[in-house]
């Protein structure tokens, strides 16, 4: 190699340094420069607004009957390292009203400005200065509790060949709810998130929670609700030649047809629990209302079958009006 290409290459890695340096220099005091600024501005005050959860605690036979806030807004001036603390890492902050020693006679109570500010908590360092709301009405009852149902807020559809073969089961079905008594007296029922299940062709598992509508005035014993939803193959059960005299009497009378063919619908694996003489055993004739002389039949069977009997309608004459 050439002495001028050495010096040539020597030079060039020169240049390349003073670079680095240069740049690794410029973005050094570019850093510096941003954390001087931040902290010199994060020692000023600051006045801003922070929302914080809102709890109140009654006495033990009390309970809260209308929706209160979930939060307030709560107007407060700090430092900015302190603020910046509050709002981005203190999850212990909140505003807890305690109310168990007051003589709550009445079915209402306000709760005052003063009584809020004195119940913030965890709020470190930093001066409260405002409440939103202001004041806080809430009304009360007697506490009480109840077991109810919990009904599956789930849309399921099948492929065409398959069949979703019960109703939903749920684990727990039932919840005990606590909580002002005549809230309590006027729920039934309480629902599942919603769920909705399309095209399915196989059972499925999920977990759902209770659709908490009423978190602040209401308690529930239970947080998640297992539901196991049963799909299943869709077949058929065939039973023919039902003798019709044998649940409807035939003496003097002529039965029209003699005999019935019944066709229950279901999942593969249900059918094949079920027991043909049991099944003839709980199938009824009824009459129909409004016609005399026509009947139908019925089964007595789970829901989860779709069940039909051919022909529908038996039609009974007699038979005196057929001698000669």
């Amino acid at each position: 190699m050439s002495e001028k290409n050495l010096n040539s290459e020597n030079k060039t890695t020169v240049q390349k340094e003073s670079k680095f340096y240069l740049s690794t220099s410029f973005y050094g005091a570019l850093i510096f420069s941003i954390a001087l600024w931040l902290y010199t501005n994060l020692n000023e005050e600051f006045q801003t607004t922070v929302s914080v959860p809102l709890k109140i605690e009654l006495p033990k036979d009390k309970a809260i009957e209308k929706d209160i806030p979930e939060h307030l807004n709560i107007m407060v001036k700090g430092t900015g390292w302190n603020l910046f603390n509050l709002i981005y890492f203190n999850t212990a902050k909140q505003c807890n009203i305690l109310l168990q020693s007051k003589d709550l006679q009445s079915d209402y109570y306000q709760i005052s400005r003063q009584e809020i500010i004195k119940s913030v908590e965890y709020f470190q360092n930093i001066e409260t200065r405002e409440v939103i709301p202001d004041v806080i009405d809430i009304y009360y009852g007697t506490i009480q509790s109840k077991v109810v149902p919990i009904v599956a807020n789930i849309n399921v559809t099948t492929l065409d060949n398959f069949i979703f073969s019960d109703s939903i089961r749920l684990k727990p079905n039932r919840v005990e709810i606590r909580g002002n008594k005549r809230i309590i007296d006027s729920i039934d029922y309480i629902t599942t998130e919603k769920l909705t299940l399309l095209n399915l062709t196989k059972s499925v598992k999920s977990t759902l929670k209770i659709k908490d509508t009423l978190s602040a005035i209401i308690e529930y014993n239970v947080d998640n609700i297992k539901v196991n939803i049963d799909v299943q193959q869709k077949s058929h059960l065939i039973i023919e030649n039902i003798q019709v005299d044998n649940f409807l009497s035939s003496k003097n009378k002529i039965l029209i047809p003699s005999t019935l063919k019944l066709i229950i619908t279901g999942g593969v694996n249900d059918l094949t629990l079920l027991n043909i003489k049991e099944l003839k055993n709980r199938i009824q004739i009824r009459k129909i209302e409004k016609y005399d002389n026509y009947f139908e039949a019925t089964l007595n069977i789970s829901n989860k079958f779709k069940v039909e009997f051919y022909p529908k309608i038996i039609k009974v004459l007699e038979k005196e009006k057929f001698v000669i």
